[in-house]
């Protein structure tokens, strides 16, 4: 994610040199609402007129310091954005006696599956397939002539082959 931090002020006064829009906030108003939207700790939108940015973000900090010597009435400031990024929850899709998780996107797996696994004290294929991103079927598929008929009754020592 993205870190934005910058340094601007808040104008007393409409200057067109530097002010996109003559309708310009107090600068004390456009201090407490800046104030509000990080006590909200809710995302805004981060978006530089006449560029392709628009982020949502989140306001980390923001200090200002009023009036500097020859600028009285305007406000300086330092702001530093969070890039946000919105979660977008699973949906449970119930059946008979069965349920399945739908995701909007699937994260890629990054674990390293090994090529055999020697079953430990405590194991079973459910744990075992958990820990590599894997499924107890398959692993029992692949596995049967060792495991036997009854994928519940595997037993320390056994090799299993995982890929």
């Amino acid at each position: 994610m993205r870190d934005f931090s910058f340094s601007a002020f808040f104008p007393r006064d409409y200057n067109p040199s530097y002010c996109e829009y003559e309708a310009i906030p107090a600068p004390w108003d456009a201090v407490q609402t800046v104030e509000r939207w990080m006590k909200s700790r809710k995302p805004i939108r981060l978006t530089v007129t006449g560029t392709p940015i628009n982020y949502a973000v989140t306001i980390r900090s923001f200090t200002y310091e009023p009036e500097r010597a020859g600028n009285p009435g305007d406000i300086y400031f330092d702001l530093t954005l969070k890039e946000y990024v919105f979660v977008t929850p699973n949906t449970v899709q119930m059946a008979a006696n069965s349920a399945s998780v739908k995701s909007a996107t699937t994260r890629p797996d990054s674990r390293d599956i090994p090529k055999s696994y020697t079953v430990k004290a405590g194991d079973n294929l459910t744990k075992i397939a958990l820990r590599y991103g894997l499924k107890w079927p398959e692993i029992y598929a692949k596995n049967k002539s060792v495991i036997g008929p009854d994928p519940n009754r595997i037993y320390p020592g056994q090799k299993l082959v995982l890929a």
